[in-house]
């Protein structure tokens, strides 16, 4: 829901569509993880390598902090720097920062799809 635009049908759908599937999955017995997400900044091809760039003057991952507390993700948190993020999910390439999205879900989409019919 982070690439919704504010106060859109979308984005309202969104949101309830995540306070219903839970209970959803669970009473058809679909497999689920609760995994989270990362959207993470990545390195520009432009940037100066041997310069970081503070994250607190980066606005982009304010941008999407507020947009995910404004869809309901209260649990988002900024992970301002490469480090944080390394440590969450080390497999990750380098980025200069991310917002972990917590609540975030994966389903098997067949699965999903199949108990609907």
């Amino acid at each position: 829901g982070v690439d919704a635009s504010p106060h859109t049908l979308e984005r309202a759908l969104i949101r309830d569509a995540i306070s219903q599937i839970r209970p959803y999955l669970k009473q058809m017995n679909i497999p689920h993880r609760e995994c989270g997400s990362l959207v993470c900044r990545w390195q520009e091809e432009d940037d100066d390598d041997s310069q970081p760039q503070p994250q607190s003057h980066d606005d982009s991952l304010q941008q999407v902090l507020a947009e995910s507390h404004d869809a309901g993700d209260t649990h988002a948190r900024l992970l301002p720097l490469a480090a944080d993020v390394q440590q969450l999910e080390p497999n990750l390439a380098p980025c200069q920062g991310a917002v972990h999205i917590p609540g975030e879900i994966v389903v098997d989409p067949w699965l999903y799809s199949i108990s609907l019919a």
